[in-house]
């Protein structure tokens, strides 16, 4: 098997696998999600295999990131000295929010709705009650804003509490590290 092959079957394994446990989740990224996750890998898949031959390379992918990391340079990188210091990132942060927050707003009224939750952000949708924090039914844009802040501040929390020590930071219990093997005691 050579190794373009290999590494295809095992990102379409990936893919599959990904998709299947995501399915059989309830609520709104479970089954009724199903179809809007669909799309999303096809999207995804479409972006990476670039010469359209229908499989995915690592070279491709790395290609797509490569180029997708030299636009938001380009974009960013306001003192041209190559790199984004904490202010550009802060931008593209910012950038990226405003980015789903419209995708998420479809009627452009500068508020999100629980339907529009529902159909454009199975995440959102699950919060909703937690992001609208004034009761009014909809989420605006300062509501939508100090809920990404608070994401950011939990993950970075998450980081530091669960670095090096070998736990899973999704919380099912399961340790990263290697369990030594029981000693063979049949030979004694």
């Amino acid at each position: 098997m050579t190794k373009k092959t290999l590494l295809t079957t095992l990102l379409a394994s990936a893919v599959g696998l990904t998709a299947a446990v995501a399915a059989a989740q309830p609520g709104p990224g479970g089954p009724d999600g199903a179809a809007m996750r669909d799309a999303q890998l096809e999207k995804r898949f479409a972006q990476w295999d670039q010469n359209g031959d229908g499989a995915v390379t690592l070279a491709e992918i790395r290609a797509f990131h490569a180029a997708k990391r030299a636009a938001v340079l380009a974009e960013f990188d306001t003192n041209g000295d190559g790199t984004l210091d904490r202010t550009e990132r802060k931008a593209v942060r910012h950038a990226k929010m405003v980015e789903r927050f419209e995708a998420i707003d479809t009627d452009g009224n500068a508020e999100i709705s629980r339907a529009e939750a529902e159909a454009a952000h199975p995440g959102v949708a699950r919060h909703f009650d937690r992001g609208d924090r004034d009761g009014n039914g909809v989420i605006s844009w300062d509501e939508f804003e100090q809920g990404a802040k608070h994401m950011h501040k939990m993950r970075k929390r998450m980081k530091r509490k669960f670095r090096n020590k070998g736990v899973n930071p999704a919380g099912e219990g399961r340790s990263f590290q290697r369990v030594p093997a029981p000693a063979d005691t049949s030979r004694q």
